[in-house]
This record gives structure tokens, sequence and C-alpha cells, in this order.
């Protein structure tokens, strides 16, 4: 298996894991009024389709991973749409936790859909530049490996060896044919 496949493997499971975050525990406002998930607070705040918007997104990074994955995509470029809204989403909170002096009411399903959307992005960055050919595999330095099958048997051929026609006058050294 080539290593843009095991990365794509990695994708699939931390966008599922981020679909998972939706809905653990992202803002605690103490004795205000508790704690609240991404999916609550956007559906408090009049936003209920941006939570949507955001499993839409996360489900379409899955299903470029999974293309990658059955050789039916080069890359998983795609990814890049809902990994990148998630992540964007999250550094904007962040931000804006930060100039009101809030970050403390951010709880432990914030971190965590931060950190596995950067991580989320960083392997997708990373799978564009590995092969997604997986190494052959080679019984020996010295093997002889086939150059094409005979089709009515399915077996191997051979390159044929080397013919030795004559030797050049001036070096000593073999010609072949």
């Amino acid at each position: 298996m080539s290593a843009r496949k095991i990365l794509s493997i990695i994708g699939i499971v931390i966008s599922a894991l981020l679909i998972v975050c939706l809905f653990l525990p992202f803002f605690d406002l103490g004795d205000y009024g508790g704690s609240y998930s991404l999916w609550e607070y956007l559906d408090r705040s009049k936003a209920g389709a941006t939570s949507i918007i955001i499993i839409i997104e996360l489900l379409i990074a899955i299903l470029a991973y999974i293309l990658q994955l059955t050789n039916v995509s080069k890359d998983s470029k795609l990814a890049f749409l809902g990994l990148g809204y998630y992540f964007t989403y999250h550094l904007s909170l962040f931000f804006t936790a930060l100039n009101n002096e809030a970050l403390n009411e951010l709880t432990f399903g914030y971190w965590i859909g931060f950190i596995l959307s950067l991580i989320a992005l960083v392997i997708t960055i990373i799978a564009i530049f590995v092969s997604n050919e997986s190494k052959p595999k080679y019984g020996g330095y010295y093997q002889q490996q086939p150059m094409s099958f005979d089709p009515r048997t399915g077996k191997p051929i051979y390159s044929a060896p080397k013919q030795i026609v004559g030797y050049n006058p001036n070096t000593g050294e073999p010609i072949y044919k």
C-alpha cells in the first residue's frame, strides 16, 4: 500500500472524529449558561445552517479520501474544502476569544477539534508530495524481472539474454546484439 493511501486512511479517521467533535462540549459559560457543544451553540445563535454545512463539508473530505483510496482520484485535494473551512472557523473563534479575553470559556471539544483539523490539513498537504504508487517487491538484485506476460498462458516472458556479435577492435569490449 502506498504512503498516500495510508495517509488517506488516517484522514478518513480524523475527519470522522471531527464530526464527533461537533457534539463534544465546546463552550463552558460556567454559572451563566452551562456548557454547549458547537452544534448547540450554532443552533442557539440562529446559525443552524452552518452546522449542516460543516457536516456536509467533512463528508466531502471523507469522500475525497475514499476516492483517492480506491484509485478513482489521484489525490485528495478536495478534502481541503471541508478541512479548511473547519480549521478557519476554529481559528476565527480562537482570535475572537483572544480579543474578548474569553479563552477560558473554550473547553476540550474546541481544542480537540482545532488540533485534529490542523493535523488533518498537514496530513493532506504531506499526501500531495508522497507517491501514490506502492513500492515494487523485488526478490533480489540479480533476479531477472519479467518484461511482459504471455497472453495465452499468463506466464512471465523474460528478456532474452544479449548475444555477443563481436568485439570493439580499439577497446576490446564486447558488442552486443
